[in-house]
């Protein structure tokens, strides 16, 4: 439910100044929505030391309207991860849920418990993925497979805000209708491995060609060793 009640002497917020994230404290009303407002001094520990926060005791003037929204913005992270929580909670191990990668590309994962947590494991793409999203094949026989599809392979697990799981929202297509794409990259056969062999041989070569030694000469004479020993 929206905050709308301001507390002088106890309501506390976040806005930014200089470049921290200020917790600030409301001291008394200005008048007309007009609120004077105090830095509170936080201690943060990073790394085992404590450090106070440098801006404490600064005083500001908020309107109203300000010191709101940001309450209200805090209260709805706060029940966003609430949410979460209870979403992956509900979760049974080997549910099927589908992770949103955006423009209708997807992970299919399953819930499997890691370190006493359900978290997700990756096991297929399915959706609109693009085909340089997909693993590909370079001409010298080398394969690219791809940041996403490494992730299904290595069944890589996370544990991604139920906000980017369908599940969660059920908004738009049912992507636990789509068939799994295959991500296998095929054998070359006798041909293709052949000039796969005559690519890789040409960028030896170009290797050679780019040393950055001062004699041309050297690199000629190691470019026709190496053709000769074809």
């Amino acid at each position: 439910m929206p905050t709308s009640k301001i507390i002088s002497g106890k309501t506390t917020f976040r806005s930014t100044y200089a470049d921290s994230n200020a917790l600030w404290q409301v001291v008394r009303s200005l008048g007309k929505g007009t609120y004077l407002c105090e830095i509170v001094n936080e201690t943060v520990e990073i790394d085992g030391r404590v450090y106070n926060g440098d801006y404490a005791g600064v005083q500001k003037a908020f309107l109203r309207t300000e010191i709101l929204t940001s309450l209200n913005f805090q209260d709805f992270w706060s029940n966003l991860k609430n949410d979460c929580e209870d979403f992956y909670n509900s979760l049974r191990e080997g549910q099927i849920v589908h992770y949103s990668n955006g423009f209708g590309q997807f992970i299919r994962c399953e819930a499997v418990t890691v370190d006493d947590k359900i978290q997700l494991k990756s096991i297929a793409l399915v959706g609109n993925w693009r085909d340089f999203d997909l693993p590909r094949r370079y001409p010298d026989g080398g394969i690219e497979y791809g940041y996403y599809p490494k992730k299904v392979m290595e069944q890589e697990v996370f544990r991604p805000n139920a906000s980017n799981i369908w599940e969660f929202k059920s908004e738009g297509d049912d992507p636990s209708l789509l068939n799994p794409i295959d991500i296998t990259v095929p054998d070359m056969n006798s041909e293709q491995s052949h000039v796969a062999d005559l690519w890789v041989r040409v960028n030896r070569i170009r290797g050679m060609l780019e040393n950055h030694s001062n004699d041309p000469q050297a690199i000629l004479d190691r470019v026709k060793e190496y053709v000769r020993s074809f």
